[in-house]
């Protein structure tokens, strides 16, 4: 990465402890009382408020150029669906439950820009031990990313398009991975059952022998928050102030913008949250 770039992470790593407890209230969103996916991203959303109030004032320097963090949080209560070409004929499926942004900014614009696309799994209610199903039509999608023939909310007369044909190119293997959400203890983790963030390739694996699978696996949601911000998970689409991966930036963008000119009122389905963090060198 570029020079500017670094000095950014340089000073958020000069500053990791106020970094990583200012993450915290989302790291830690599982404690609060929740009995399903829509629960958790409910609670997550008013943490990202709390994460919000510990970054203001807050501001990482380093001996060149100081750094302040802002977080937007937005939530829409429509499932954001995909629809794809499959030989399978797989329905449309959700483009996922939570689209977390990290982008570093100055006078002259977006630095770079990092994106990933969670889906939150909660495992089996009735189960002593943690158990996730996951959906064949998501998960094939979450390993392909085949052409995205349009991208919409709401359904009928209400259905918004946000954006049509695109063909998603990634590298980075925790561009879109899964967050399993366990009900139970496991030894060795502190707090209860945390939520892991694990890679499809791993979820297809555990898949194979009976189409269910047993985690934790892979890594801790509190560290991947603070990965994205340092920007080494995720999949650029901004570097050096230029366009990287056109289309994901065009499918980022038109998320975007729709989350900030429609939300509509509680009580219309699973939320589909945002969190953008924006580091920003100040003057």
């Amino acid at each position: 990465m570029s020079s500017p770039i670094n000095n950014a992470r340089k000073a958020l790593s000069l500053n990791f402890d106020n970094l990583v407890e200012c993450l915290v209230p989302m790291g830690y969103s599982h404690i609060a009382h929740w009995n399903n996916e829509e629960d958790y991203l409910n609670i997550l959303y008013h943490r990202a408020q709390s994460s919000t109030h510990l970054f203001k004032n807050l501001v990482f320097a380093t001996s060149r150029s100081q750094y302040a963090i802002r977080i937007n949080c937005e939530k829409v209560h429509k499932k954001i669906k995909v629809k794809f070409p499959s030989k399978q004929k797989f329905k449309p499926c959700e483009i996922g439950d939570i689209f977390l942004v990290s982008k570093y900014v100055d006078p002259k614009g977006i630095m770079s820009r990092n994106v990933s696309f969670i889906q939150v799994k909660v495992s089996n209610k009735r189960r002593r031990t943690d158990v996730w199903k996951i959906a064949e039509n998501q998960l094939f999608f979450y390993k392909n990313w085949p052409t995205i023939l349009d991208c919409y909310a709401g359904v009928g007369k209400n259905k918004k398009s946000i954006i049509k044909n695109l063909k998603i190119t990634h590298a980075n293997r925790l561009f879109s991975p899964y967050m399993l959400l366990g009900r139970n203890c496991h030894p060795g983790l502190s707090c209860g059952p945390y939520p892991w963030i694990t890679g499809t390739d791993l979820v297809s694996i555990a898949l194979e022998k009976d189409g269910k699978m047993r985690g934790p696996l892979e890594v801790a949601f509190l560290y991947f928050l603070v990965q994205l911000i340092f920007q080494v998970n995720g999949e650029r689409d901004i570097q050096d102030y230029q366009d990287y991966n056109l289309n994901l930036k065009a499918l980022t963008d038109g998320l975007l913008r729709y989350m900030h000119i429609n939300d509509p009122p509680k009580g219309e389905g699973k939320p589909f949250v945002v969190i953008t963090f924006t580091i920003k060198r100040l003057e």
